[in-house]
């Protein structure tokens, strides 16, 4: 039995967000290391970003994430992203984030042999 199964169409504006996402990754990465931050920084950054994305006043707390609103600004007007695709871009980078937290939790070290018991 081959029955096909009702899926919608890809659409084209999911390789847009997934070519902002990529982008949005590899920047936030050097944006990090330049600014020598931590996960728990980090992390607690971009939360910070997606609760004030709605407001009007600018609530910046240090570098890093004035570094970040600056970022996720650029490749917005770059991609043209509506309000939860940036969400999508900053809960992403959280989610990558949380794996390396995890791991430091579980065993103490950054390294995926970690991962392995």
């Amino acid at each position: 039995m081959n029955k096909e199964m009702n899926l919608p169409e890809i659409n084209e504006r999911t390789f847009v967000v997934r070519d902002a996402e990529r982008l949005f990754g590899s920047e936030i990465s050097t944006l990090c290391t330049e600014n020598k931050t931590t996960y728990n920084q980090a992390i607690s950054a971009y939360g910070h970003i997606i609760a004030t994305l709605w407001s009007e006043e600018e609530h910046v707390s240090g570098a890093f994430e004035a570094g970040v609103r600056s970022l996720l600004e650029r490749i917005s007007a770059q991609y043209n992203l509506t309000y939860g695709e940036k969400t999508h871009l900053l809960a992403s980078i959280i989610l990558e984030n949380s794996k390396y937290v995890i791991r430091w939790e579980r065993h103490g070290t950054m390294d995926k042999e970690g991962d392995r018991e």
